[in-house]
């Protein structure tokens, strides 16, 4: 898959953003009514999910759910992390040290999830380099908490840090085997000079190599304000899940990624999603076998215009409602999708393609087949009218298999149905999981159809007759 590189593209986006408003009329009254939902408490109910914490550790026997708090924010308090708990969230992502660090940490360990922050005595971000290099011990003044399940080293790093990130993390393992330090890496798109490598594949292979972490993370939002940069935007989403998920194929790590829920930040470049939006996100990184998701951010961040899951009020807002609802599908789906491991993605073949996703899809499915990836046994063939993905997984004990048919038909309708159909090579017990849940089973026949929603995603089991 070729290179692609972020440009500066923010003084044409300003302007054109104001030429080419990207919410449609029912977008704006579904969102209308949901913020009316929001401020009257209606929330949808708790969702019930496997604990988070076993042990003292972060549980990642289940799919891993988690926000962020980034810095401080006046209107936070223990009421928030209450919400976060009751959000279907996992864990929580802070920056801050001290006071502040400490009461989001009590207020953690009494709703139940996980705090991943920082000790104020560790080194972090570039100055991880001298402090391995040091030959002190990093953790003599190391003050632990029973909700702090990691601490955070290093956002975005220079390929030149790997080596001094690599030696960091065996110091902190060797010291703290319960706990892990949290790297989150660059997406796709951003300029070699800032990656340290002359691309992108490099760059997360030369992480791989310096680094033993048993996941990669990245951020990665594919939703701007104006739909001039949907091509783009899209090819260097799927490039990013592609080959981070393919690193983590190939060298059995986790794939971890930040969610775009928020939305409006740096002058409104990037676009408020919808709920719609959020869920294709989801759905999409499950395909390429995501263990973990974090929904970017509980608080605003990035700009005076930022809107996240409260707003610069400290009201809770709609997109809190979004990321609840998603969270309880996943928490209910977690158990099944963790017994199979992914083994790739291809773009479906559809009648009617999705003109802003063709770029996307035609990389992806050359990046597959180039690694000599075409599907399993069991399916013969997937087929649909519109666009849409489909994600290849095997169980884990190595005894049947699985898929994740994602609806690509639109992502920017929130009423655009679609159904996909498979062929089967031979009978299979099937088991359609939609919303999380069981949907349908059924052992007869030698294919079967799966309608969606917009920007839904169906889980499949298949188990030979």
């Amino acid at each position: 898959m070729g290179e692609i590189t972020k440009i500066n593209l923010k003084p044409a986006i300003v302007f054109l953003g104001k030429l080419f408003p990207v919410a449609s009329v029912q977008e704006e009254q579904i969102r209308i009514a949901d913020k009316a939902r929001v401020a009257a408490g209606d929330f949808i109910p708790h969702p019930e999910k496997e604990p988070p914490i076993i042990g003292g550790r972060l549980n990642r026997g289940k799919l891993l759910i988690g926000t962020a708090i980034f810095y401080a924010d006046p209107h936070i308090d223990g009421g928030d992390i209450g919400l976060i708990a009751d959000g279907g969230f996992d864990f929580l992502i802070n920056e801050n040290t001290g006071e502040y660090q400490k009461m989001l940490a009590d207020a953690c360990e009494k709703y139940g999830i996980a705090l991943i922050s920082r000790d104020e005595s560790l080194p972090n971000g570039s100055s991880v380099k001298d402090a391995a290099a040091s030959g002190k011990d990093l953790f003599d003044h190391y003050t632990a908490h029973p909700a702090r399940a990691g601490d955070t080293a290093f956002d975005e790093p220079h390929a030149s840090f790997f080596d001094a990130m690599g030696e960091y993390y065996r110091l902190y393992k060797k010291k703290m085997p319960d706990k892990f330090l949290f790297y989150n890496l660059f997406p796709a798109g951003t300029p070699a000079k800032m990656l340290g490598t002359k691309n992108y594949k490099e760059y997360i292979a030369e992480y791989v190599k310096r680094v033993p972490s048993d996941f990669i993370s990245l951020d990665e939002y594919p939703f701007f304000s104006i739909s001039l940069l949907k091509t783009m935007a899209f090819a260097i989403c799927l490039h990013t899940y592609d080959t981070a998920a393919s690193a983590c194929r190939e060298n059995n790590r986790d794939f971890w990624l930040y969610l775009q829920t928020q939305g409006n930040w740096f002058d409104r470049i990037y676009a408020l999603p919808t709920y719609e939006q959020i869920r294709w996100q989801a759905y999409t990184a499950l395909a390429y076998g995501a263990k973990c998701l974090m929904h970017v951010a509980y608080t605003p961040v990035w700009g005076s215009d930022a809107y996240a899951m409260i707003d610069k009020q400290g009201n809770v807002t709609e997109q809190y409602l979004y990321a609840k609802r998603i969270n309880t599908e996943l928490n209910t789906l977690s158990p099944v999708y963790m017994r199979f491991k992914n083994l790739g993605v291809l773009p479906v073949p559809a009648k009617k393609e999705t003109g802003y996703l063709k770029r996307a899809f035609r990389d992806q499915k050359k990046s597959s087949l180039k690694k000599g990836f075409a599907g399993i046994e069991c399916v013969t063939g997937i087929t649909s009218e519109y666009s849409a993905l489909a994600g290849y997984f095997i169980a884990n004990s190595g005894n049947g298999h699985a898929l994740m048919l994602v609806n690509c038909r639109n992502l920017y309708a929130p009423d655009a149905p679609e159904e996909i159909q498979v062929d089967l090579k031979y009978p299979c017990f099937i088991t359609v999981y939609k919303n999380g849940a069981v949907f349908e089973t059924t052992g007869a026949g030698m294919c079967f159809t799966v309608s969606l929603q917009s920007c839904e995603g169906a889980f499949i089991t298949l188990e030979k007759i």
